[in-house]
């Protein structure tokens, strides 16, 4: 079976959890990624940025807190991945939350 839609928000994934999604193969069918309060930084947005794997995403959730140095790769990723999917009720393919102080 094919993976579409992943919810992995509020899994303490860190950077190490993102970077290996990123890096994953089965990745390649996911349509919908949630990965909100998971810790990410700078990395593991670089991550899904660089991904081959991640082309057909069209919602990418991040909306939880994140170091202030990320802000410019999650700027970068919503520019990426820059639809929505109205068939979901989702908001903005992505929610860029306050960095952390």
């Amino acid at each position: 079976d094919t993976v579409r839609e992943l919810n992995l928000a509020s899994n303490d994934l860190g950077d190490d959890g993102i970077v290996a999604l990123a890096h994953s193969p089965r990745a390649a069918h996911l349509r919908r990624l949630d990965i909100s309060n998971n810790g990410m930084t700078e990395a593991g947005a670089a991550a899904l940025l660089e991904s081959p794997h991640l082309a057909g995403l069209t919602v990418l959730r991040h909306d939880g807190r994140f170091e202030a140095q990320a802000l410019p790769a999650l700027r970068q990723l919503a520019e990426r991945f820059p639809g929505s999917d109205p068939a979901c009720g989702s908001q903005p393919i992505m929610q860029i939350a306050e960095p952390i102080p």
